[in-house]
């Protein structure tokens, strides 16, 4: 606990001798620690700094991403990332579609026409070939958003339930603050 007083700063001297400082806490009242502010205009990676958390954003059931001060944290489906902020170049939302179902799809959905008016499958089974191949492509067509985080050395995605206004703000957030922390 952390009695609030009437604190000015202290500067140290520079003889080194041991110095006893007093505040007077008298009439205080007494509040935790926590809910006070650091924020450093230098961050040293050697020291372990509780930082501030900014914002969060839950982008799936099984993922969400947090904004601290200088990282960025990404927990998906149990595997935690985290990314100092000076070190990405962007975060963005991509549309992507999936071009594996969408090339099986495509081959198997003809094959299954060949066969059924040709007489080499029956009847159910290149029906049901057919409709797994229509099935597929449409899965591919469809696709899915993607997360993106791009760094200098590597660029990971992360999939995404459905694309939201919160997560657009997230992101814009996210590559505001980076710009800043760049800049500065």
């Amino acid at each position: 606990m952390v009695k609030l007083a009437q604190m000015k700063p202290v500067y140290e001297l520079l003889d080194n001798t041991p110095q006893i400082y007093s505040y007077p806490a008298h009439s205080q009242t007494t509040v935790p620690g926590s809910i006070f502010y650091r924020s450093y205009t230098f961050h040293y990676n050697w020291i372990n700094l509780q930082e501030n958390q900014l914002a969060h954003c839950d982008f799936s059931r099984h993922g969400f991403m947090e904004l601290y001060e200088h990282r960025l944290f990404v927990n998906k489906s149990r595997r935690a990332y985290s990314f100092p902020l000076r070190s990405l170049k962007e975060l963005s939302v991509h549309f992507r579609y999936f071009i594996i179902p969408m090339i099986t799809g495509g081959i198997v959905a003809p094959l299954a026409l060949v066969g059924i008016f040709n007489n080499i499958f029956a009847s159910w089974t290149g029906l049901i070939m057919l409709f797994t191949g229509i099935m597929l492509f449409y899965y591919g067509y469809k696709g899915a958003y993607q997360v993106v985080i791009e760094s200098h050395s590597t660029s990971l995605s992360f999939f995404v339930d459905e694309k939201s206004e919160e997560l657009g703000q997230f992101v814009d957030l996210v590559n505001l603050r980076r710009g800043l922390l760049r800049t500065a």
